[in-house]
């Protein structure tokens, strides 16, 4: 497995870098710490929004042709996501078109024009795709579980916003949070791939043209504490019922979170899970059926007493609207056995040894490919073995 390697940059930006000499690509990858848990509710969807836009068109690159002609022209990828907590944009190329990669990404970042025109146009496309997501019940379902699981909080929200926040969005609020969250002390570059390590370096520290100074604190508000169990449906005319069934757990900084991503992969993941077995295999409520976690940020004010504030771990299985009930009952019913039985006896050492190498795997395999996602590159240390190098470059 490769080794990867943590660098601080001048103005607080930090660099990520895995040297795979044996591929013939190259991943890149630029993080800001700027995402839908930010916003308050005036602004919801801004992080989305600016996401779109730096694809228009830079001073250099005016269009979001050249900036796509400038990628898949030499045979790579681009792309980007905005998450609760983070906004990513990524290439992959040919190893030997890596600079080229670095300079599109740089260069969207920190020179996209933001014309009025182009705000107007993505408006209309975002609301396309908000009205996309309402179409597909397997995306509403999980839009409905986290509103009901972090109430009146930013977590509860739709990572796009509403249509209303959408619609009100005006091209100075956009150019003001660009401005407070694209900059050097907010960013972490990823990569991974054929290239050398020094190289990347003085490539990277020849490009960066963000501000280096933080502009206020990037702090997420806690979530208030959830006082029972809570319930949100919503009636469609389809052929399946979607049900999402979850609970708080831990923050990606709780010690215990490996043995959350363990327990998960015990009830919900693949094809020998428990959900799977039971509700699929044994008695043929569903198709599909599978757990998984959502875990966010230690909060960083109010209170930290609770272990289980930051992150949600559920299950989820679309099944025919009359089989809903018996669906949520066994999902419901599995959970509570695998509670009752790791609470007052040891798991069984040859059951666990059977399923910690699937969850070993999954980490490992992202680990394999060099397409840094945003998932694996903020898991930041629990990519693998490191070797750091000086902080302050």
């Amino acid at each position: 497995m490769a080794l990867h390697r943590v660098r601080g940059l001048a103005g607080g930006a930090k660099l990520v870098t895995a040297a795979m000499p044996e591929r013939l690509s190259a991943s890149l990858v630029f993080l800001f710490a700027g995402g839908s848990r930010l916003e308050d509710e005036r602004h919801a969807g801004v992080s989305h929004f600016i996401e779109h836009l730096f694809f228009k068109g830079t001073q250099k690159r005016p269009t979001s042709k050249e900036i796509a002609d400038a990628i898949e022209g030499v045979g790579g990828f681009i792309n980007a996501s905005t998450d609760k907590e983070l906004t990513a944009y990524w290439t992959r190329v040919p190893a030997e078109h890596v600079e080229l990669g670095l300079d599109v990404l740089v260069d969207i970042v920190s020179n996209s024009k933001l014309a009025p025109a182009d705000v107007e146009r993505e408006r209309s496309v975002i609301l396309e795709e908000l009205g996309m997501y309402q179409d597909q019940p397997q995306d509403l379902v999980q839009n409905l579980f986290e509103e009901i699981m972090w109430p009146d909080h930013p977590l509860g929200r739709d990572i796009a916003g509403t249509k209303q926040s959408v619609a009100r969005l005006t091209r100075d609020d956009i150019l003001e949070y660009a401005d407070a969250h694209y900059r050097l002390p907010n960013l972490v570059i990823g990569a991974a791939g054929a290239f050398d390590d020094d190289e990347i370096l003085e490539a990277v520290r020849g490009r960066l043209a963000l501000p280096p100074e933080p502009d206020g604190q990037l702090i997420p508000m806690p979530p208030e504490p959830l006082l029972g169990a809570r319930v949100l449906m919503r009636r469609r005319k389809t052929e399946q019922a979607h049900i999402c069934l979850g609970v708080r757990a831990f923050n990606y900084f709780h010690a215990d979170r490996f043995v959350l991503d363990l327990l998960n992969t015990v009830l919900g993941e693949g094809m020998s899970s428990r959900l799977f077995l039971n509700i699929r295999e044994r008695l043929g409520l569903a198709y599909d059926v599978h757990s998984f976690t959502q875990k966010h940020r230690r909060s960083l004010c109010g209170r930290r007493n609770s272990p289980r504030a930051d992150c949600a771990w559920s299950s989820r299985a679309p099944t025919g609207c009359r089989s809903g009930s018996h669906t949520r009952s066994c999902c419901s019913e599995r959970s509570r056995r695998l509670k009752k039985r790791w609470r007052w006896s040891t798991p069984s050492p040859r059951k666990t040894c059977a399923e910690s190498p699937m969850t070993f795997c999954a980490h490992q395999s992202r680990w394999l490919l060099s397409v840094p996602s945003p998932k694996t590159l903020r898991s930041g240390p629990r990519w693998g073995p490191s070797v750091n190098g000086s902080q302050d470059l």
